[in-house]
């Protein structure tokens, strides 16, 4: 991770900078053949669907305008990670204080800023790839749970048919099997490299032995820019999973109330054909639920805690 200004080598080569580069390449390849060859088509038509099905007015839970706005605002936020992750490399220059090195002290202060133009130019490249392809599985949950608020919508209104609701929970399984696809596994890799670094900033935060606020300022924030985007597309996946079980809960308050039109057959066919359908979006090749992330973080909080009580986490020569 991040050394002091003197010292020019690092322990954790492979962990720190290989690995998350080799991720990032595949998953660079993973997306051009995505967006590039198949220019993107499971995205255009699966909002072209959701679209259809919406309605332009305000006051709706799944109207046009929410929709609209939503991914206005997503593009809006990925563009500020992006800003910060910048702003983060630049207080990490400054932190360690780059320029009083001997090796650009050599080269001079112009030679000095081209080349952090070059590094803030390519850190600005490299973190653009990974929203890209966070923001493109994001974008597909958000519409997916459109839809199926827009479903549940027209059941408990009862203004659709079964026949037509059994082809739309169709469609959605079919949505989910391609958003399980290609732009789950680039996704899934994209997480890891957050993942890495969210572990490495917190455990070089945890270990710091430094008492210069520039260092605890950077290595606060460090962690929390990457955490961040991290739990967005996890966040994002277990909403989807959670608003599919309406799904089913509808279809059992439909077999118990009754639907209009509607024989006991046509309710259990239904409330069968519901039950069987998996409707699950994946990261890891794992379905992600609310239930899963509590608990990911519940044990992670006390697995810190025992690592502090038991002093393998030293904690006293710091001060937080």
């Amino acid at each position: 991770m991040s050394l002091p200004a003197h010292n020019f080598g690092c322990d954790h080569i492979i962990t720190t900078y290989l690995v998350p580069n080799l991720l990032h390449f595949m998953a660079y390849i993973m997306g051009l053949y995505y967006f590039r060859i198949q220019e993107n088509e499971q995205l255009y038509a699966l909002m072209e669907k959701v679209f259809l099905q919406a309605t332009p007015v305000q006051a709706r839970s799944a109207s046009q305008q929410k929709m609209i706005r939503k991914l206005r605002l997503f593009l809006v936020l990925g563009s500020v990670w992006v800003f910060f992750t910048v702003v983060l490399q630049g207080m990490y220059v400054w932190a360690f204080d780059f320029p009083k090195m001997p090796l650009f002290e050599k080269i001079g202060a112009t030679g000095y800023w081209l080349l952090l133009s070059f590094e803030l130019l390519g850190r600005t490249v490299f973190n653009c790839v990974i929203l890209a392809i966070v923001m493109n599985y994001t974008t597909q949950c958000e519409m997916i749970k459109f839809y199926v608020k827009g479903l549940a919508m027209r059941l408990h209104e009862k203004s659709t048919d079964l026949k037509s609701a059994m082809k739309d929970v169709l469609m959605l399984r079919q949505s989910l099997s391609l958003l399980n696809g290609s732009i789950s596994k680039m996704t899934s890799l994209a997480s890891i490299i957050l993942a890495e670094l969210t572990i490495i900033g917190f455990c070089v935060l945890f270990l710091n032995e430094h008492d210069d606020p520039r260092l605890w300022v950077y290595r606060i924030l460090f962690p929390i820019v990457w955490a961040v985007m991290l739990g967005f597309p996890l966040f994002q996946a277990a909403r989807v999973n959670s608003i599919c079980l309406r799904i089913q809960k509808i279809a059992i308050e439909m077999r118990v109330f009754g639907y209009k039109g509607a024989s006991i057959i046509d309710l259990d066919s239904f409330l069968h054909f519901v039950t069987i359908t998996k409707l699950k979006g994946k990261l890891f090749h794992i379905t992600v639920l609310p239930s899963h992330l509590i608990f990911s973080i519940i044990v992670t909080a006390f697995i810190l805690l025992i690592l502090f009580q038991t002093s393998i986490l030293h904690t006293s020569e710091y001060v937080f």
